[in-house]
């Protein structure tokens, strides 16, 4: 029974939709289930409330507009990491940016915010609500897929010089030109942390950017003896992190 449940599909849904031994899911997830997955009557699923709870439940009725559940049980967050880590990631191409949201939301980021450098692609600082709502739908289906139990959050895009004084127990920024200081060497021994990793565009940051960051408490970390693309130095840094924390569960 436990393998079976592992499998199952999950879906976040609106507090309003869980009642007290019922789930109403909403017309597009019921579309999802009935159109989509093709789950039938009878068929077991999480509901996440993006609350840290989960609820096993089995389908009653799969209907596209309007599938009802009957709940059998409520359970505790299992999969959420101890450890608080906010990705900080400069503003790229809309596909490696979007990959970077996906595949770090998988591996256990919290938290993401956009930010805006001298070498990066673009240099807008407002996401349109579209844009935002397009992140905010990756993230969510991504820990969905990864059976995470909340939906990291997106925060708005801001120049770098927002970060400086960014208020955390660990701020690390991913710098090609570091060549002794790791990320072990900068956080403690797998320890719950407040883990804050900075990821420079594909020309990287400038000499002026790496000084005034570390002027406010920013630890330049090697990823390293190869130069890693973006992309990769996120997913590599944030993978990093995390299993130094003891957070990747193995």
């Amino acid at each position: 029974m436990d393998f079976y449940k592992f499998f199952m599909n999950s879906f976040f849904l609106p507090h309003e939709a869980i009642q007290i031994n019922t789930i109403i899911f909403p017309q597009d997830r019921s579309h999802q289930i009935m159109r989509v997955l093709r789950l039938q009557a009878g068929e077991h699923v999480y509901v996440l409330d993006n609350r840290g709870n989960r609820y096993l439940t089995e389908l009653i009725t799969v209907d596209p507009l309007a599938t009802r559940g009957r709940i059998i049980q409520q359970e505790l967050s299992s999969n959420e990491p101890v450890s608080n880590l906010h990705l900080f990631v400069a503003i790229t191409q809309r596909d490696k940016l979007e990959w970077i949201f996906q595949k770090c939301t998988e591996i256990g980021v919290n938290q993401f915010t956009p930010v805006v450098t001298r070498r990066s692609l673009s240099q807008e600082t407002v996401a349109n609500a579209r844009k935002q709502e397009r992140w905010t739908k990756i993230v969510m289906e991504a820990a969905e897929q990864s059976q995470r139990d909340c939906i990291p959050e997106i925060h708005p895009t801001i120049p770098l010089a927002n970060c400086l004084s960014y208020a955390g127990d660990y701020k690390l920024v991913a710098y090609e030109n570091e060549k002794i200081v790791s990320i072990p060497d900068a956080l403690p021994e797998a320890s719950p942390a407040n883990v804050a990793i900075l990821v420079g565009p594909e020309g990287g940051f400038s000499v002026e950017e790496i000084v005034l960051l570390d002027a406010q408490g920013w630890r330049a970390v090697s990823l390293g003896r190869r130069v890693l693309r973006m992309e990769t130095a996120a997913i590599v840094a944030c993978t990093l992190i995390l299993h130094h924390l003891g957070e990747m569960g193995i």
